[in-house]
């Protein structure tokens, strides 16, 4: 009996015996396909003494019958497979058939999807070879997983575990991991009460999640209208405390302006006696100093020409020892040179007599090389030949084996391809009766989503009407607010030119820029305007810009900051108010003087003084 007639028969057996049993009620037959997997930690493990192995997986197909027992089921079949020595790290042309009887215990887990158990297997391994034949026991214990969809006649299962071989050559117990599939499986119709009540959860859901829609937008509308009201009302109040804190400032800025102008005219007299005084004691100093000077000038003339006879002196003798000192040197070096000649000479003539023994070795070496690296050509192309003969006996023995295999693959895919032609056929009669189902609930839900929408359009237009009509008062009356604020600004404004029409010639007007740059701070724009507005009123009027800066940087780039400010305003006012630039002089003073209104903040430095003139 050669190989294929025994993996027949093995094939035949396990089939039949799987089959009979399940004549029985409560009982469920199904096959297995799978790949085992066995690891051996040696590179050569023998179990039998023909026949090592470095690998051990076979691909295993089996019958199996099930019953329940308890709250679980009980599994028991056979089980075979086929593995090439020759593929695994043996010797060649050697075939291991596994052959074993197993049961295992399954605990449904998660509604019968997943089950889990212990198995056992017990049977032996035969190993065939091109003249002999060997057998061994083989027992294993392992922990099954299985995942099978109720609805779907296949299942994927997974073990772990080991496998003990108790009488092999060399006994040993190897970890082992297996992996396949089940069929067919039992299946069951999906309930017409969880279709109803996965459809009534769908619809209670879609409806509450329509009702916390509806809540939310009503809360949001009357958090909005309260926002609203609430901003509406702190804006009013906003803008009387900004009136009433304007009319405080105004009122403040003229009595501080009056109040300045008497203290810059006492510090004006205060400055011009002090200036006085101070050009009095430097005249009075410079005399001093100017006769000091003549005097010092005396006395230093004559005691550089003291020291200056004594350097010619001491520059003489350092001359006369310095050449003394060069021809010893220059004696002491010609008898240096001579010597490190001749020892350079003796060093030569040491170095080329060790370069030729050298080159010598060299070539020796290289000759034996050279010979070695022949020889090893030769052993290693006799090798190659070797191996490329064995290689071609091996491949033709492998294309013997595929065209084997693969007639006999070809002819389980077409029994497999007209099997699932009949299944697909009814899958798609009964696919067809479930979409017809739902197309007519999908048409009454349309129907009712539909009349939702349209109750809630005219919903949403009411609301909508209603707050146009409410945001058009809101604008009304924002309107005439705005102008019961611009009247009231227009009024303080005429009031306040009223009160500029009494500035008198020589204040001082001090508007400030942001740090080294010539950028105006906007609280001081409108200081600008009311300025430019009096050189516009009143044509003998003329404009003084004097430009400061802060000690920062350099001196230079202090000058250039106050230019560029000076620039500024008077570009201001010639572009804006249309100022003859006759009439406007600048000085720029960087951080060398100090402006009139300086005080210890920094940002009274970063000014530009308009003064009328």
């Amino acid at each position: 009996m050669n190989r294929f007639r025994f993996l027949a028969l093995v094939f035949l057996v396990m089939l039949t015996i799987p089959g009979y049993t399940q004549s029985g009620g409560g009982m469920d037959f199904f096959l297995s396909v799978g790949l085992a997997k066995n690891f051996i930690s040696a590179d050569q493990h023998f179990l039998v003494p023909q026949h090592w192995l470095g690998d051990l997986s076979f691909l295993k197909f089996g019958g199996n019958v099930g019953f329940s027992l308890g709250p679980g089921r009980i599994y028991a079949g056979v089980e075979s497979g086929y593995s090439s020595g020759s593929s695994f790290g043996g010797q060649g042309g050697v075939d291991l058939i596994p052959i074993a009887l197993s049961t295992a215990w399954y605990y449904p887990l998660v509604d019968n999807t997943f089950n889990i158990g212990p198995s056992l297997k017990f049977g032996a391994l035969a190993f065939r070879g091109p003249d002999w034949s060997e057998m061994t026991l083989m027992a294993g214990a392992r922990l099954e997983g299985e995942f099978q969809y109720p609805y779907f006649p296949m299942s994927l299962y997974a073990s772990a575990g080991i496998d003990i071989f108790p009488n092999a050559y060399e006994s040993g117990m190897f970890p082992v991991v297996e992996i396949g599939i089940r069929i067919p499986r039992p299946t069951r119709p999906e309930p017409e009460e969880r279709i109803r009540a996965r459809e009534d959860r769908e619809r209670e859901r879609l409806e509450r999640l329509e009702r916390e829609r509806l809540e939310r937008e009503r809360l949001e509308r009357e958090r909005l209208e309260r926002e609203r009201l609430e901003r509406e009302r702190l804006e009013r109040e906003r803008l009387e405390r900004e009136r009433l804190e304007r009319e405080r400032l105004e009122r403040e800025r003229l009595e501080n302006e009056r109040l300045e102008r008497e203290r810059l005219e006492r510090e004006r007299l205060e400055r011009e006696r002090l200036e006085r005084e101070r050009l009095e004691r430097e005249r009075l100093e410079r005399e001093r100093l100017e006769r000091e000077r003549l005097e010092r000038l005396e006395r230093e003339r004559l005691e550089r020409e003291r020291l200056e006879r004594e350097r010619l002196e001491r520059e003489r003798l350092e001359r006369e020892r310095l050449e003394r000192e060069r021809l010893e040197r220059e004696r002491l070096e010609r008898e240096r040179l001579e010597r490190e000649r001749l020892e350079n000479l003796e060093r030569e003539r040491l170095e080329r007599e060790r370069l030729e023994r050298e080159r010598l070795e060299r070539e020796r070496l290289e000759r034996e090389r050279l010979e070695r690296e022949r020889l090893e050509r030769e052993r290693l192309e006799n090798e190659r030949l070797e191996r490329e003969r064995l290689e071609r006996e091996r491949l033709e023995r492998e294309r013997l084996e595929r065209e084997r295999l693969e007639r006999e693959r070809l002819e389980r895919e077409r029994l497999e391809r007209e099997r699932l032609e009949r299944e697909r056929l009814e899958n798609e009669r009964l696919e067809r009766e479930r979409l017809e189902r739902e197309r007519l609930e999908r048409e009454r839900l349309e129907r009712e989503r539909l009349e939702r929408e349209r109750l809630e359009r005219e919903r949403l237009e009411r609301e909508r009407l209603e707050r146009e009509r409410l945001e058009r008062e809101r604008l009304e009356n924002e309107r005439l607010e705005r102008e019961r604020l611009e009247r009231a600004a227009q009024e303080a404004r005429e009031e306040h030119l009223a009160t500029i029409n009494v500035i008198v010639r020589g204040f001082i007007n001090p508007i400030y820029f942001e740090p080294e740059s010539a950028v105006l701070l906007e609280e001081y724009r409108s200081r600008l305007e009311e300025t430019g507005r009096r050189l516009v009123e009143d044509p003998t009027l003329r404009m003084l810009l004097r430009g400061y800066t802060a000690p920062i940087g350099s001196i230079e780039s202090r000058y250039i900051v106050s230019e560029a400010r000076t620039a500024f305003a008077r570009d201001y006012f010639i572009r804006n108010y249309g100022i003859s630039p006759d009439r406007i002089t600048s000085e720029h003073y960087g951080s060398d003087r100090l402006p009139v209104h300086a005080t210890d903040d920094i940002v009274s430095l970063r000014c530009v003084e308009l003064i009328f003139q």
